[in-house]
Order: C-alpha cells, then sequence, then structure tokens
C-alpha cells in the first residue's frame, strides 16, 4: 500500500500546488484519515506526508512568475496543433501560434517575441482554451513570434503519417487519424462519434492499446518456448507505439506498465516482487515526476483510476462465477466511472451509451489492429476503404438511434461525492455489508433527483452578466420569472445554442417571459433569431413605447426617452429596482444621452452600473458616473478586442471615484444571487 499512497500523495499535492481550488486539500486529508482508520504503519503515513510536500512543490514551480516582455526563448515541442505549438525547457512551458506548421514533438525552436501572460477569448459554457493551456501548466505565451527551428527531428513523423492517410478515402482516413493519431477532423463520422459520447472509445488511447498488446502478448507465449521470450517480443512490438501515440498519458501508462511488469517478473532489479496494485502506481508516479501537470488531464485520471479501481476490487469480480456475468460486472463499473465526466462535457446523458459502447468495442479494437497492419507493413488500400465506408455509415446509424437527455453538469463538489459513495459501494461488496452499499447510494441518488427538478429557481433571484465575449446578455430572474436584456451576437459560431442555451438549463431555466432588445446592434441581439428557435421566449420587446414595462413582479423603466439619428443614441437605458439594489443597464448609450438624461431630472442613482457601450469612451462621462454613485461598475466585453474596450480614460475616471469595476473578460459570467422564497 506504501506504494499507492506515494503515488496518491503526489497527484494531489501537485493539484493543491497549482490549483487555487480546496477539493485537492479536502480528499488528500480524507485519504490522511483512511490511512489513521485503517491503522496502518507510520512509515505509511510519512511516505505519504513527504510525497504530498513534493507534488505541492512540483505544482509551486508551475506557478513561478516569469518577466513579460520583448524575449528570446528556445524550447523542445511537447505539443503540437495545427495553429500552435507548446514548448518545454525545465519549470518553463510557453504557448506559441504558429500557423499550419508542420513541427512535431522533440522538435527544438528558437522564439523571438512579446512575452505576457496569456489571454484568450471566452464565452460562456463554450470551451476555454486559455483553461485548457492552464490545465497543462502553461501560464505564458508569445504574441505574434519569429519561429526560428533549432533541432528538427530527422523523422518527420507528421509527413509519414499525411502520406499514409491521403492513400485512403475520406471516411476511412478519418477513422485511421483518430484511432492511430489521436487527432478528429470534422467529419460526419467523428461527428457521430462526438454526439454519441464515444470518441474516446475511438481514438487513440491506453485502453485500445493495452487490450491489443494482451492479445499480442497471448499470442506470442502460445507461439514461444518461454514466458521471457515472448514478453520480450511485446516490448519490442509495444515499442511501435511510440511514435502514434507516445504523448497520449494511456498510451505512455500501458506501455510503462508492461515494461514494469516484464522487469518484476525476469529481472532482479526488484528485491521484493510487485503486486499488479504497485505496478500501476509506480508507473504513475514516473509520468508524473516527467510531466506533473498530467494529474490535470482527463486520460490520466480515468486511466489510472480505472486501473487501481481494478487491482483493489479484483475479489468482488472473482466471486461472480459466472464468466458473462462477470465481464457484465466490469463493463458496468467502467461505465460508472466514466459517465459522469464524458455528461460533463457534453451536457446530455445519452441513454444507448452503453449498449453502443459494448457493441461498438470490438469494431473500434479490430479496425486499429488493421490500422496498424496498414501503416506499419502493408496499407490493403481497398481493403481497409471498404472496411472503413462501411464502418463509418455503420456508426453514423446508430447516431441516429441515439436517445438524449439534456441534463445540468454536476458540481465538483457532486462530482466528488459520487465517486466517494461509488468507492463506498465497492467497500461494501468487497466487505459484505449491504447497508453500507444501500444507504449512500440511495441519499445520492435521491439528492441527484431533487436537484434536476426546477426547485431551486422558485427560491432564488439573480442578475446575471453572461460572457458572450464583445456584447451584452444579461439576464434578471425573480423566481420563475425570466428576462433577458440583449442577447449578444457572434459570427464565429452559434451563440445562443452554445452558450445562453446551456446556461439557461444549467441554471432550470426553461423558458424566457421576455427578451428586451436595448438596440438592433449585432452584438447585441444577433443571436436572438437562433434563440427564439430553439429556446421558448414568449415576449420580445424594443419599442421605447412599452415602458414602463412589468414581467411579473420586476418593472424596468427606461431613462432613454429622447429622439434619436443613429442606433446608438436610441439605445434603451433601464433602471431596476431588484434584489434590494438598483441596477441600471446602459445598452450603448452614448454620452449626449447620458446629458440629456441628467437635464431630464431623472433619478439615476444606482447601485450597480452597467457600463455604456463596453467602457468605450463615447460613454461614461465624469458627469454621468458621478450622479449615478454607483458602488460596483459591469463592464460586458471580449478580451483583447480590436475596439480597444474597455477605454483607459474610463478605467481611470471609475478608479478616481472608487468605483468596484468588474469585467466578463477577466471574470467570464458576473452573477449576483440570493434566496427568496415567494412568500417574503
Amino acid at each position: 500500500m506504501r506504494v499507492l499512497f506515494l503515488f496518491l500523495g503526489l497527484a494531489l499535492g501537485i493539484a493543491t500546488g497549482f490549483l487555487r481550488d480546496a477539493i485537492p486539500w479536502v480528499i488528500a486529508l480524507l485519504i490522511a484519515a483512511v490511512i489513521f482508520l485503517l491503522s496502518l504503519k507510520k512509515k505509511e503515513a510519512v511516505w505519504y506526508g513527504l510525497s504530498l510536500l513534493l507534488g505541492v512543490g512540483l505544482g509551486l514551480l508551475g506557478r513561478i512568475p516569469h518577466a513579460e516582455g520583448a524575449i528570446e526563448y528556445q524550447g523542445i515541442v511537447i505539443r503540437r496543433s495545427q495553429n500552435y505549438v507548446i514548448l518545454w525547457r525545465p519549470f518553463f512551458m510557453v504557448y506559441c501560434p504558429c500557423k499550419e506548421n508542420s513541427f512535431q514533438l522533440g522538435d527544438i525552436l528558437n522564439i523571438q517575441g512579446n512575452l505576457e501572460k496569456i489571454s484568450f477569448a471566452t464565452y460562456e459554457s463554450r470551451f476555454d482554451f486559455g483553461a485548457f493551456l492552464e490545465s497543462n501548466g502553461v501560464l505564458y505565451g508569445f504574441d505574434y513570434p519569429r519561429v526560428e527551428p533549432r533541432f528538427l527531428f530527422p523523422v518527420r513523423f507528421r509527413a509519414i503519417e499525411s502520406a499514409f492517410l491521403s492513400k485512403f478515402s475520406n471516411e476511412t482516413s478519418s477513422l485511421l487519424r483518430s484511432l492511430l493519431f489521436s487527432t478528429q477532423d470534422d467529419s460526419e463520422t467523428i461527428a457521430a462519434l462526438r454526439e454519441m459520447n464515444l470518441l474516446f472509445l475511438w481514438s487513440t488511447s491506453g485502453l485500445l492499446c493495452g487490450r491489443i498488446l494482451d492479445g499480442i502478448q497471448g499470442i506470442l507465449r502460445k507461439a514461444c518456448n518461454t514466458d521471457k521470450k515472448a514478453d520480450s517480443w511485446l516490448l519490442v512490438i509495444g515499442t511501435c507505439y511510440i511514435p502514434l501515440g507516445l504523448r497520449k498519458v494511456g498510451i505512455a501508462r500501458a506501455l510503462l506498465v508492461r515494461l514494469l511488469r516484464y522487469l518484476n517478473t525476469h529481472s532482479k532489479l526488484f528485491p521484493k516482487k510487485l503486486i499488479s496494485l504497485e505496478i500501476i502506481s509506480l508507473s504513475g508516479i514516473a509520468i508524473l515526476l516527467i510531466s506533473p501537470f498530467q494529474v490535470f488531464q482527463k486520460g490520466f485520471l480515468l486511466g489510472f483510476g480505472i486501473s487501481l479501481v481494478f487491482s483493489l476490487f479484483g475479489k468482488v469480480f472473482e466471486r461472480i462465477e459466472n464468466k458473462k456475468a462477470r465481464k457484465i460486472a466490469s463493463f458496468a463499473l467502467v461505465q460508472a466511472i466514466v459517465l459522469p465526466l464524458t455528461m460533463n462535457e457534453t451536457g446530455r446523458f445519452h441513454l444507448l451509451t452503453p449498449v453502443f459502447s459494448l457493441l461498438t468495442t470490438p469494431i473500434a479494437l479490430a479496425f486499429t489492429v488493421f490500422g496498424l497492419f496498414a501503416f506499419l507493413i502493408f496499407p490493403m488500400v481497398p481493403v481497409m476503404n471498404l472496411l472503413g465506408e462501411n464502418l463509418s455509415q455503420f456508426l453514423r446509424k446508430l447516431a441516429e438511434l441515439d436517445v438524449a437527455i439534456s441534463l445540468p453538469p454536476w458540481s465538483k463538489g457532486f462530482l466528488v461525492s459520487y465517486y466517494v459513495v461509488l468507492l463506498i459501494v465497492l467497500i461494501a461488496c468487497e466487505s459484505g455489508v449491504p447497508s453500507l452499499r444501500r444507504v449512500p447510494t440511495g441519499i445520492l441518488v435521491a439528492a441527484y433527483l431533487f436537484s434536476l427538478l426546477p426547485i431551486p429557481p422558485l427560491f432564488s433571484q439573480e442578475v446575471t452578466f453572461l460572457n458572450v465575449g464583445q456584447g451584452d446578455a444579461i439576464l434578471v430572474r425573480d423566481r420563475s420569472t425570466a428576462v433577458l436584456i440583449d442577447t449578444g451576437g457572434t459570427n464565429q459560431f452559434d451563440l445562443a445554442t452554445e452558450s445562453l442555451i446551456p446556461y439557461l438549463r444549467k441554471h432550470r431555466i426553461y423558458h424566457l417571459d421576455c427578451v428586451i432588445a436595448s438596440h438592433h446592434d449585432f452584438d447585441h441581439i444577433g443571436a436572438y433569431e437562433s434563440l427564439a428557435s430553439h429556446f421558448e421566449v414568449r415576449s420580445f420587446v424594443d419599442d421605447k413605447g412599452d415602458f414602463p414595462l412589468e414581467i411579473g413582479t420586476l418593472r424596468f423603466e427606461n431613462l432613454n426617452v429622447f429622439p434619436a439619428d443613429e442606433e446608438n443614441e436610441a439605445s434603451l437605458v433601464l433602471k431596476l429596482d431588484f434584489m434590494g439594489q438598483s441596477w441600471m443597464f446602459m445598452g450603448d448609450a452614448p454620452v449626449e444621452i447620458e446629458r440629456q438624461i441628467l437635464s431630464s431630472g431623472a433619478d439615476v442613482n444606482c447601485d450597480v452600473l452597467k457600463v455604456g457601450h463596453h467602457g468605450s469612451n463615447t460613454s461614461s462621462s465624469m458627469a454621468w458616473l458621478v450622479a449615478c454613485s454607483p458602488s460596483v461598475a459591469v463592464i460586458s466585453v471580449g478580451a483583447k478586442n480590436h475596439y480597444g474596450h474597455p477605454n483607459a480614460e474610463v478605467i481611470e475616471r471609475l478608479e478616481s471615484l472608487g468605483i468596484e469595476i468588474r469585467r466578463t473578460d477577466e471574470e467570464g459570467t458576473i452573477r449576483y444571487a440570493k434566496a427568496s422564497v415567494p412568500w417574503v
């Protein structure tokens, strides 16, 4: 058990040292409590504590600040995409944009450019590239760098890969690209796999690699005179996977585990023979010492999580006499471990995913074996095209049968609770105490079902400034009454289906009583058409004559009643008294409208001001800010926008008045909420 606690301590230490999150600390303390309750030797606790401290140190090293500005940097490519590379040198990784590059793992590049902390435009509910880089330990990047290769790896795997894939039809190459090289394109087949939550199964992974190597090992042991000879050949064959997917942590785990098993069985390196649990833990320690930030990757968590669970609780399955029942139970456990993470990724629960997974796993294995043969020995183009095209058609047909339910993502706390309960259930099965299994499971299921009911919105209120990039979208909700002021808009993707609707569903909002358009600029109302076609919107308001507007208990006043010559001048200026505070939503109203409102004698005093025109200096005059006298100013703005918003002069005015500044480009979605019961 000592090696296991070393591994767990190291992993949790890296997470606690690098992240600003209490959850890793809570888990670390729970494991410490387990060590105490199991009355293990004092050495176990000491080694666990030391590995935890080492992990914290490695995590903190990733947070070391570096001087920003013009620098020259030389590093090794450790990750490559079509439009960027990630470079490594000891204790300092950087992001470097390189459009349509042909670099690969192992190349050494020299970079000259301006180094700065990474910052990318983000949108509510969408993939956050900046957070992705941070989870890989990358906090700094270059802006428009000059890139010069210093050393290019002699064997150009990318060129070999491209030449190999070019031999096949689009459908076949799409599947081979995913299964052999772990890169996905935008084909219909890949989209179908993604929609069914099966893409993880049809990508280069430790699962496929491990099963293929196990099958080869079985054949070799029958063909060779000794197990040592068979296992030696297995290691040689396993090296073929290195150029295909060693950058994938699952491949590294599968190969490292088999190397350690070989050394454990056929050498005298280990004075005491290791059990499977120790071998898996040692491989995890090795990977984390080489690449600490793998601890944040889903492949690492799932791969080692599943391996450790089966090593710890293998006896539970050994008790099942029927071989088929044993396989079904093992499969069900894997699905129970994988399901929450895949569901959180898509926000949808696919009822048939377990069935599709069971059905297609053997097919994925078989096609991978054919693909490896085609890549390493002989391409078999007609055969591979026939198989690939029929397989693509089959997978797309399965996607048509898929049944999915949109469900809100699980919070971190609930996710941890789920895995704790799953662990308790396994311990109960191991120890044969049914009550230990039923009680926590019942509580967790009841809590989750209760959370799905639209009850929390009935007892709460909120004003939320949604992060829609360079635009405005403000949700005002009074219990079951929901109003959206503006929708935002972008030409890059469907903002309604990818940002707005996922947020609404996550917060149990299933209709909008009204959408108010402050004015008709695309960045304010461009997403409305899609929103209205995919979500229930009961009314739409964009006319000054509709104010004051009462929706439920909400009463919106429009202070801009003046004639307008252009769109921004026509922008509504809405005031709302709600949640014990006064709110002012400015739209894009310019300084001239501010002046006219002040001259009219309207009461503009407010607690929270949504700053006009995304912080442009065409709005937010000093006279207006003084008259409004807000405690907080919220700026809805996109990161690194080409307009230069928010303007430095506006920021200086706000700061000089002591007004707290909050920005969606820095914080993401900004939410003010409080509990509220209907009878109060």
